[in-house]
Formats: C-alpha cells, structure tokens, sequence
C-alpha cells in the first residue's frame, strides 16, 4: 500500500470534524456538546445520493482514563437523540466521568435530514377518523426522503458510518424503546463494535410492535386499580354513546381550548398518562373525576403530554418504521387476553394507515441472539413494552441481567439508582454478578387522592 492509500485510510478512519454547539431539549432543557455530520448513502446499494446524519459528543469529564465512548439511541420510531436525551443527561453524569456521550440522530430526525408533516401525529395516536385521508396524502406529499429508506437497518448503517468518522474502534450502545431494536440490528450487523448492550424499554423482537399494545395498556391501567379500569370502561361507554364539548384551559399558557370528547378522545389521553410514573400518580383521580363528569382536568393533561409527544415524534420515520417492520406481520387473531381489554384495538386501523402511507419494503427484524454482554431494564408497568416481552427471548442472550423497577412506567433509565447500575455495567463490561439489587428498591409514586396530591 502506498503511502498516500496509508494516509488516505487513516483520514476516512477519524475524518470527524465537530464544531461547539448547544442541544435544546423539551421544556428549556439545554446541554453543551460538539456537533458535527457524516454523509451517507441514502440506498446503499446505490451510493450515488447522500444524506447529512448529525450527532453529538459530550466529551468525558475525567482527566485520564477514559474509556470507550457511550453511544445513546433513542425511541419513537423517529425521535431525536439530540434532543430528547438532554433531560436524561444530568443523570448520566458518573457514567461521563470516564466516557464520551454520543447521540446520533436517526436519518430522518432531528439534525439528520428530519422529515415533518403538515399533520405530525404519531401514526399509532390516530384512530383512521374524518380528514385521516388528506393528512396522509399530504405528509407523504411532503417527504423528501423516501420512506423505503427509513428502517431500522438503514439507520444501523449509518451508525456504523458515525463511528468510522469518530475513529472509534468500539462503543457501548444505550438504547431505549424503539433504540433497542436499532441496539440489537446494530450488534447483528457489526458483530464486535458494541462492547455492552444497554436496553431500557425492550422492544419485541421477533414479533410485531403493536399486536398486543391493547393488553398490555390494559394491564398497566389495571395495577393502579380496578376502579381506574372501570372509571375508564364507564367513561367511554358513555361518551360513546355521546360525546361531550368541554372547554379547557390549556395547563402552562391558559389559554382556552374547545373540545369535543369522544370515546376514542379519551382512549388516547389515558394511554399517553401511562408512560410516564408521575402521570400514573395522578390518572387514578383524573379517571375517578371524570366518571364524575368533570373531563376537563384529564383532557387538560392529555392536551399537554400530546403536545409533548407530537414535538418528540418526526411522523414520517414513525409510519415507515411501523409500516414496514410491524404492521404487515401482525397477527390475524386477536392476542390471548384481548377479552378482558378496556383499550381499543388499533391493529384494522394502523393496517389503513399504512395501506395510504408511502410505499415501503416489509421487513420484520430478526433476532437470534448475542454474545454480547446485555443490561435489560424494563418498568413493572410499563404499558407499550412491558418486561415479559424481554423475558419471553432471554434464553437467546449469552451474558445478560434483566433489571425490573418496581412500580415504574416506560423508560426508567433516569430513575432512581438505575444511572448508577447502568455506569457499574458498562465499567464492569459484563452483565454476569452485576448487583441490580437496589433497582428492586424503585416503587410507584404516590397516587393523588385529589388536585393537591397524595395522602398527607
């Protein structure tokens, strides 16, 4: 090899040139990093069109010693790391004390060509209602990039392409919700580069993301009580049969809002308040008042954490995503458990959904194991990937602890001693004798009697 060749592979090799730059999260989070961006191809079988993918680097705070660098995924489909990892940052100091931070934005995210809608609901949030048609006909009018070149695997790809830019030989990945399925097709694809899997939030693998999402937020409904269930059951029956207008104030700007409760109104608000554990301390008192009659003080949160969840989510990514890996491989019949369901089942209108989305290639993630060292952490209540989906494919894992928080909704990496637990993995860089004992300390927030708050 000549000189220049030698020369010209070590450059492609650490070629990353990042610049200083401020991440802005939700709610006025901020955090100080350097930002740069690698092109990739957008079909790589056909390299001739590239796209811009943007990361991050958070450079460790130690002086010395650093290892390997952390590289944090995060769900949706189609949220940005950059973004929506700043809240969990302050958590993750310890860990950054002797690692980098790196966050990539997915292709079609954040700083990564993002793809926007007119309408930029979460495809799983609509219900297939009046105006459905046009919304989807516009966003896929919208797209610049196309949706076939969305998936999971792409975005693996593109991973890889950031790691050569960074002249990094290894990484540990840190995944939540849908990262953890980009986690393990990551580790499939570059056997060897992830050091340790971190896995908060196990998305199913080998089976569709959705089939049985009605169980499954049934059952997290249910562990706040039976009386949540049957407040839930009663509400909708009722609106149902006549859905209510209601005029709320919006909870951070007061501002007035007219709005017309349905069935499924409420179904979608009840779903959204059991993710997090804070809004799962209040949902027994919003569910016991609204039965009353009084919606407005549910709607007026459900207003809040849609507004949330529709800034966190880059629509377009979400539908290919769902259309491709999950939706063509959902069951004919409905999952065990689905009589006993207080939440509709979505799957007929996420199939219409997708039949007018873009086109797409399906294409179901496959998963048959790993040598490499895996932390899973699930939430007890976790209403969209509850810990049985991990349980259920554990034997497929050579070295790995799954770590349960008692009592918690999704993502539980911030909660608690789980920063700590996730710092002593990675350091330890086996999963084997790792002490989780303190996870299993976590419980539920209180849950409030009324507008106050908890019991005194």
């Amino acid at each position: 090899m000549s000189a220049l060749a030698a020369l010209g592979l070590l450059v492609a090799a650490g070629a990353a040139t990042l610049e200083p730059c401020v991440l802005r999260g939700p709610q006025g989070t901020r955090a100080f990093a350097e930002c740069g961006v690698v092109p990739v191809a957008v079909d790589a079988s056909r390299p001739g069109l590239t796209i811009q993918i943007g990361y991050a680097r958070l450079k460790a705070t130690g002086l010395d010693d650093v290892g390997a660098p952390v590289l944090l995924l995060a769900g949706g489909p189609g949220q940005s790391a950059t973004r929506d990892f700043v809240p969990v940052l302050p958590h993750l100091q310890a860990l950054r004390e002797r690692h980098d931070l790196v966050l990539v934005d997915v292709r079609g995210t954040g700083r990564s060509t993002p793809q926007r809608c007119p309408d930029d609901r979460p495809l799983a949030s609509r219900l297939g209602g009046e105006g459905d048609d046009q919304v989807l006909a516009e966003c896929v009018a919208a797209l610049t990039l196309d949706a076939r070149f969305l998936g999971t695997v792409d975005a693996a790809r593109d991973l890889e392409t950031v790691r050569l830019s960074l002249g990094v030989e290894r990484w540990h990945v840190v995944g939540v919700s849908y990262g953890t399925r980009l986690a393990l097709a990551y580790d499939r694809l570059y056997a060897g580069r992830a050091a340790t899997l971190t896995l908060d939030g196990f998305a199913p693998v080998n089976h569709a993301l959705g089939d049985d999402v009605a169980v499954d937020m049934t059952a997290s409904l249910r562990a706040l009580g039976d009386d949540a269930v049957e407040a839930l059951r009663s509400v909708k029956t009722r609106l149902g049969a006549a859905p209510v207008a209601v005029q709320v104030r919006h909870p951070t700007t007061a501002t007035p809002l007219q709005l017309t409760a349905t069935a499924s109104v409420i179904n979608g608000a009840v779903r959204m308040l059991l993710y997090a554990t804070e809004t799962r301390a209040v949902l027994p008192w919003l569910l016991r008042t609204a039965d009353d009659g009084d919606l407005a003080p549910l709607l007026a949160l459900a207003v809040l954490s849609g507004e949330q969840l529709e800034g966190a989510l880059h629509g377009p990514v979400n539908a290919s995503v769902l259309c491709a890996e999950d939706v063509p491989f959902f069951a004919p019949e409905p999952p065990p458990g689905a009589g006993d369901v207080v939440f509709d089942d979505e799957r007929a209108a996420m199939r219409r959904q997708c039949a007018r989305w873009a086109p797409t290639t399906p294409a179901r993630p496959v998963f048959a194991g790993t040598k490499t060292p895996t932390l899973i952490l699930s939430g007890e209540h976790d209403p969209i990937t509850p810990p049985r989906h991990a349980e259920r494919v554990l034997p497929l894992f050579s070295d790995v602890v799954h770590a349960v928080a008692p009592g918690q909704g999704h993502h539980v990496l911030p909660r608690g001693c789980v920063p700590d637990v996730v710092t002593e993995f990675i350091e330890r860089g086996a999963a084997a004798g790792l002490d989780t004992g303190c996870v299993r300390k976590l419980a539920a927030s209180a849950s409030f009697v009324d507008a106050q708050g908890p019991a005194p």
